[in-house]
């Protein structure tokens, strides 16, 4: 009984090695298509999306310092600390560590926001920060993929209990 087990895999076993021998199988390369087969021209990306992540997209100050931020130092251990060299232009030295305007739960400390203080309203204009708010400049509101408006508001002065809904435009 062992000896027929032995020889049946024997057996097996040379039929393996001639069946491989006699017929190999080859992985044949594939050509598989890079761009939809419907196009006879190939056509260069023109379009490139990058999207920032970073930290610095929360920052709400645009000072002339690195990167924008606010740098708070003094010019001689004498002289007050401040935002404002002494010779009134901004601080490029010092810590550069106020990138924000309005704490929020979402920093990691406090450190980084110029507080809310008469003394600190600079930060507020957009005479000395280019990223707040300016009431003189009119912004356009977006327009839509074909140039058009996206919504027609109303113009002229509008009374407060008269303006119309944001649906109605």
């Amino acid at each position: 009984m062992l000896y027929n087990r032995i020889r049946m895999i024997a057996y097996g076993v040379l039929l393996t090695l001639i069946g491989g021998v006699a017929n190999p199988a080859w992985a044949l390369p594939l050509d598989i298509a890079q761009s939809p087969l419907f196009l006879s021209t190939r056509v260069k990306p023109a379009f490139i999306m990058v999207i920032d992540d970073s930290g610095s997209m929360n920052w709400e100050t645009l000072f002339p310092a690195k990167d924008g931020m606010g740098v708070w130092g003094r010019d001689n251990l004498a002289s007050a600390f401040s935002f404002f060299a002494n010779d009134g232009s901004f601080r490029q030295t010092g810590n550069v560590d106020f990138l924000q305007l309005f704490p929020y739960s979402g920093r990691s400390t406090d450190r980084q926001n110029i507080p809310a203080t008469p003394n600190f309203g600079f930060a507020r204009s957009p005479e000395f920060n280019p990223a707040y708010f300016d009431p003189s400049v009119f912004y356009e509101p977006w327009r839509a993929a074909d140039g058009n408006a996206q919504f027609n508001p109303p113009t002229g002065n509008t009374s407060i209990t008269a303006a119309p809904s944001a649906l109605a435009w």
